[in-house]
């Protein structure tokens, strides 16, 4: 890159910004994007080219280079910002508007980015109105929605109750629980994302999300075998609303979410991806569930959980143990004696010795709640 910058490239992908061809102007805008080197006299051209050009493939390479300078280049920005108008960018976001759905989804893309930035920037951005147009684009093609739904996570990355305002008087919660059952992962994911957000600490939304549709619930439930974002997000959706966890249990998750312990892989992949030092969501997640479930329901899941511990693999039963503990430090609830009458202690002492596990693991801090010691006994 040095070598280019000495030998003057930049100044010639520059130039080629402004020159008669579409294609060459298309071409320099790509390189741009490679070369993720800006100097700020590019911006203003390339800017001009996304508002002026009349080549929907010159306006997106040119949207998707001054995207990733937002967020590769430093200082870049807030330089970007104020060679923009918000309100030209929310005219762009109209279908019809723009030259092709790729523009219009790398336009919500830079919003996304220049969201990023300042709180002045995130307020202008909302009183130009492009949060409802953005929200718009999530009905549009496959490729369009993915992209939105990821401008939509760039949108919610910074504290903003104006945004995330916004965003759900457009009425995006539907069109992102429908997005849950794409055939795009990085769709799915980023719908995740984006519902987790607007759940966190809105009752409201809570339950808007699980209302959304046929229900976002069941969707989840499904996703939490492929997804560990799932189980954060379910548990942000039921931890403090027993609304939401009456419609959780009754949508059958806490079988959904004990199957996914029985499953060896499945139980590697929260431990690979866990998002709290003290253990994977879904140790939570259960746990809440736990404490509202009917005496039977909570009979079968301890079974369950027993029997993954008797024939279940290391990382099966390692996580049946995080839970096995969580639910014995509950002080809602007292699990003790249904877990010693569903033969807890024999199979943790068979796991100790077979797996040749420490004093500190996850198996001794469950016994020692149930106040056995393998060594006094």
């Amino acid at each position: 890159m040095r070598e280019l910058v000495r030998i003057g490239g930049l100044a010639i992908l520059d130039k080629s910004l402004a020159s008669a061809s579409q294609v060459v102007q298309e071409l320099a805008a790509y390189a741009l994007r490679l070369v993720n080197i800006c100097e700020f006299r590019t911006i203003p051209r390339l800017v001009a080219l996304l508002f002026e050009s009349s080549c929907s493939k010159v306006q997106k390479e040119a949207v998707m280079t001054l995207t990733s300078f937002c967020s590769g280049v430093s200082d870049c920005r807030q330089h970007i910002f104020e060679e923009i108008s918000p309100h030209k960018l929310a005219l762009l976001l109209v279908p019809g508007g723009a030259n092709g759905q790729s523009v219009l989804s790398g336009a919500a893309l830079l919003c996304g980015q220049l969201a990023c930035g300042t709180p002045s920037i995130r307020e202008a951005l909302v009183k130009a109105g492009v949060i409802p147009q953005i929200v718009a684009l999530l009905q549009l093609a496959p490729s369009t929605a993915r992209q939105t739904a990821v401008a939509l996570n760039w949108l919610l990355g910074r504290p903003c109750e104006d945004i995330r305002r916004s965003i759900v008087e457009a009425d995006a919660i539907p069109s992102l629980v429908g997005l849950l059952q794409s055939e795009f992962f990085l769709a799915r994911d980023s719908a995740l994302r984006a519902l987790g957000d607007l759940a966190l600490d809105s009752r409201s939304n809570q339950l808007a999300i699980a209302t959304a549709g046929t229900g976002a619930l069941p969707v989840m439930a499904k996703l939490m075998r492929t997804h560990a974002l799932a189980t954060d997000v379910l548990c942000r959706l039921i931890y403090t609303n027993a609304d939401v966890q009456g419609m959780a249990l009754e949508a059958g998750l806490l079988q959904s979410a004990m199957c996914c312990l029985e499953d060896n892989g499945v139980a590697g992949y929260y431990f690979k991806f866990q998002t709290q030092p003290s253990g994977p969501a879904v140790v939570y997640l259960i746990q809440s569930l736990m404490v509202r479930a009917q005496v039977s329901e909570q009979s079968a899941a301890i079974q369950l959980a027993i029997n993954i511990l008797r024939s279940g693999g290391l990382e099966s039963k390692t996580l049946v143990c995080l839970v096995l503990w969580a639910l014995l430090s509950n002080e809602v609830f007292d699990f003790k004696d249904q877990v010693i009458q569903a033969g807890a202690i024999s199979c943790l002492e068979r796991m100790l010795v077979q797996h040749k596990l420490p004093s500190t693991s996850p198996a001794q801090h469950v016994l020692t709640h149930l106040n056995y010691s393998p060594a006094s006994a």
